[in-house]
Formats: C-alpha cells, structure tokens, sequence
C-alpha cells in the first residue's frame, strides 16, 4: 500500500495565489517495502489446534523467490482521483520431514494484494490537505506444497485462494517548508464482507527533490483478520519502505 504516500506531497503541497483550471494529474510511484510478519493461524484440529508467526524482514528475504512487485499509481482531475497499488510476492522455503515419510520438500506462496481506491480532497490549501474516499482491497495467495518420495510416493499439492474487503480511507499532507513534508494514511474495512476486519496504516517524511520527483521514507503496518468456518488467520505486515514518486 502499499500505498499513496509521496503522491500527497507532489500534489497536496504547491503554493499557488489563486486556484488554476481543473487539470488532468499523474504520478508513479514505486517503493520497496522491508516489512516483517506476525500473527496466528487457529484450526479446529486437535493434532494441529493452530500455530503463531514472527519472522523479521531478514527471515523473509532468505525466502524471497523471484523479484517482489511493489507499486502504485494515481490519477487526479481537480478535487478527484483514482489510486491503484499492487503488491506480489513469491516466497519459497525447504520443509523438514525428518526423512521417514517422505525425504524433504519445499513449499511455495505467491501472495498479491492490490487496492483500488477513489478520492476525494476534502480540504486543499496552499499548506496541507486531506484526501477521503472508498474503494476495495484485492487478496489473493497460491500455496504449492511439494514432497519428494520416501517411505510414501512424492506428492504436491496446490490451493488458491482469492477475496475482496470494501474500504474507506483518509490521506493528510502537511507541507512543513518548500522541500520537506509529513503524509499519514489510513483505512480500515472487511467489516465481514471478506475479513473479519482488515486495516492500514502508513506515515511518511517527504523530500521534494525536484517539481517532478518527491522522494518517501516512512512506516507501514498492514494487517488483515479472516475467517473462513472454524479457520482464522489473523495476520500482520509492518516494517520500514522508501518511495519515489514521479509526476507526468
């Protein structure tokens, strides 16, 4: 989210004397996201009744299969605009069998989230401004889990799985000098449509390098709650991103 962040301080902050025409706007930003990962995964099983998740950026990175996908891009006309980010990510990692069954393994997820929000400023001065609007977070995780034969013959075995959450959103610019700014934003949805409740937060230092170009450095937490009969998991991404974002 992902997610708009130095967009704000591209557009949000420009001293202007009087307000020009309606103009169509569009930014690019790509970022890298260092985030780690908690929570918990509860079943109804009694042989496997659940399990808790902490693994740090570093752990993560040693999993990382392919190269990570971490974008958004925005779309502003006047007081509107339209703001889509994409995040995928394959994970693989080796899986210990103890060599009886089956003689090792590997599992591989690929996890994409992607939003689509849009947007309206509610407040737009010289100074600062506010962005609220509504839009849906799109999940989506393949799980591929293979088992080379031992005792047992080899087996794999694959599921996807692929929901939506409903949003609503705010994003806040404040334009501390020419150069430099502070962005917050936030939503929260699910509200049992998909989650139980999904959430976001992100706060970000901006650096305006040039007309064109305004560089992010901030922090990003994200965090989804769902269930799906007598499984949840209730799962958290938080960690440290930078960002570039460029103005067309």
């Amino acid at each position: 989210m992902i997610v708009v962040l130095g967009i704000a301080a591209a557009g949000g902050g420009r001293a202007r004397a009087q307000a020009p025409p309606p103009a169509w706007e569009f930014y690019v930003t790509p970022y890298a996201w260092f985030a780690g990962l908690n929570g918990s995964l509860r079943t109804p099983l009694d042989r496997f009744p659940g399990r808790d998740f902490n693994a740090d950026f570093g752990t993560l990175l040693a999993d990382i299969s392919g190269v990570p996908i971490m974008g958004m891009a925005e779309v502003r006309y006047g007081r509107f605009g339209v703001v889509g980010d994409l995040l995928y990510l394959s994970l693989d990692q080796n899986l210990d069998t103890r060599d009886v069954a089956f003689r090792g393994g590997h599992s591989l997820v690929n996890t994409a989230i992607g939003n689509v929000l849009g947007l309206y400023r509610a407040l737009d001065l010289p100074n600062q401004s506010l962005d609220i609007g509504a839009g849906v977070r799109i999940w989506s995780a393949t799980a591929k889990v293979s088992l080379n034969p031992g005792l047992l013959p080899g087996a794999i075995q694959k599921s996807t799985t692929t929901w939506a959450d409903p949003l609503i959103a705010a994003r806040y610019h404040l334009a501390l000098s020419d150069r430099f700014g502070l962005t917050a934003y936030g939503d929260v949805g699910g509200f049992s449509a998909g989650s139980v409740l999904t959430w976001q937060a992100i706060g970000a230092i901006d650096y305006r390098a040039s007309e064109a170009i305004v560089l992010s450095l901030g922090w990003r937490y994200l965090s989804f709650d769902r269930k799906r009969g007598d499984l949840r998991l209730d799962l958290g991404f938080t960690g440290p991103f930078i960002a570039a974002t460029f103005r067309f």
